[in-house]
């Protein structure tokens, strides 16, 4: 019988047993320790009679406890649902329908809620994962992914000496694909117990981090810490970046700052998964799309993928996904050498008496300002033009101008660089800038 992929992945870590693969705070343990925990809580499924195709909430954050977690469950063929403990909330629960509960202690409980959730047939052949979207435009969505799929695509059964940050959320496609990606290249994973810029560049700097995902958002943050430099960090090769559109003026500052460090953008959703991508610096923020690896169209500018790693259904619904075009809601335009640019989500475009502005595109233009540290630019409501561009900026340190000069240095920059109906009506001086809980701005 043919294996499956985490099966596979099972088999590969037990021949890097001695490797090291996962440092939480001073203590670090190898995959063969990973993998005897893993074990040992397939038994424990076993003895608590949760069967395969039930659904199980892993309930904490990454740590040694919830990766054995993780891979025992897909082992077992379970439904995963990994949830931080602030996340444990009505709306989501209610989603799952009849469900197991296990936390970092090994502890389980058994919950029956009102809800009969409709997962789809066959459920107990392979296991399968539910992430939530951030709910940023209404009540979150619980989206079913087929696991072996997203294992599958990072499988090489090829080991790399290096080592990885665990910082994007473990409730997240972004940091399940890091993770993921950790375990099928032997990677060891370096767990950011807390999200503070001091705090994760000297955890970078003491376990000498090669490999660092992101946000932009961050990216913005750390640019604001000097020890963020290539002699404090200088065995930091590759630093990934997604979940949002890069300002083309953050990334040139990165570059700048990190001259001997690869720069990655990634690009998926909750629905379609972390796709197979290429970027290079050369090319800006633009993206090359593999139509070898997955399926896209573009339909008045904006974007749809058909993939393996998309979803294969929702929660709540009996129909599938799988092999169906997923509307992504960003944005593109076309550049150089058949590179597309992902210009933000089409919630996110600010609509001026019918005229598109992009945030990103206002964004950059105000970065290029040496008294701007940081800024964020949104839609605010408007009775005569529906909406119009407002926009919050942090200051540079020992800036000693005042406010309306500043304010007015801003507007003569962008009426020089932007068209009329791009220009922010609004501008406010903030101390710092408001992020969610998935490193984005607020907008």
């Amino acid at each position: 019988m043919e294996k499956s992929a985490i099966q596979i992945l099972f088999s590969q870590l037990e021949i890097w047993s001695e490797k090291p693969a996962i440092i939480v705070g001073d203590k670090c343990l190898k995959f063969g320790q990973l993998l005897s925990m893993a074990h040992d809580l397939v038994h424990l499924f076993e003895k608590e009679g949760i069967e395969p195709g039930q659904t199980l909430i892993i309930d904490g954050d990454y740590s040694a406890e919830t990766i054995a977690l993780f891979i025992a469950a897909a082992l077992h063929n379970l439904v995963l649902v990994p949830l931080l403990p602030s996340e444990l909330n009505s709306d989501k629960i209610e989603q799952l329908g009849p469900h197991y509960k296990v936390n970092q202690k090994g502890e389980i409980s058994k919950h029956i809620t009102n809800n009969r959730a409709a997962l789809l047939p066959e459920q107990k052949h392979f296991p399968k994962l539910i992430i939530f979207t951030s709910g940023s435009t209404g009540k979150p969505k619980g989206v079913i992914h087929n696991l072996n799929a997203l294992i599958e695509a990072h499988l090489t059964g090829k080991s790399r000496n290096l080592s990885i940050v665990l910082f994007l959320l473990f409730d997240h496609i972004g940091g399940i694909n890091t993770m993921l990606k950790a375990l099928c290249g032997g990677l060891c994973m370096v767990v950011a117990q807390t999200k503070s810029t001091d705090e994760l560049i000297d955890l970078m700097h003491r376990h000498q981090v090669n490999i660092l995902p992101t946000t932009p958002s961050f990216i913005g943050l750390l640019l604001l810490n000097n020890n963020f430099n290539q002699s404090y960090l200088p065995k930091l090769k590759l630093i990934s970046y997604g979940t949002e559109p890069m300002p083309p003026v953050i990334l040139q500052k990165l570059k700048n700052r990190l001259p001997h460090v690869k720069i990655s953008q990634t690009y998926g959703t909750t629905e379609t998964g972390i796709l197979p991508v290429k970027s290079n610096f050369s090319q800006g923020t633009a993206l090359h799309f593999d139509s070898r690896k997955f399926d896209y169209k573009i339909i008045d500018n904006l974007l749809y993928i058909r993939s393996k790693t998309q979803a294969i259904g929702k929660l709540g619904s009996n129909e599938t996904t799988e092999n169906q075009w997923i509307a992504t809601g960003d944005r593109v335009e076309r550049a150089a050498d058949g590179m597309f640019k992902i210009l933000g989500n089409e919630r996110a475009i600010i609509n001026v008496g019918g005229q598109k502005v992009s945030a990103i595109e206002v964004e950059s233009v105000i970065l290029q300002l040496e008294t701007i540290a940081d800024c964020v630019v949104y839609a605010e409501k408007n009775a005569l033009l529906g909406e119009i561009v407002a926009c919050k900026v942090v200051l540079k340190k020992g800036n000693t101008q005042d406010q309306n000069t500043l304010k007015k240095a801003l507007k003569r920059h962008c009426i020089k660089h932007l068209e009329a109906h791009k220009i922010p009506v609004k501008i406010i001086i903030v101390d710092s800038l408001a992020t969610s809980d998935r490193f984005k701005k607020l907008r």
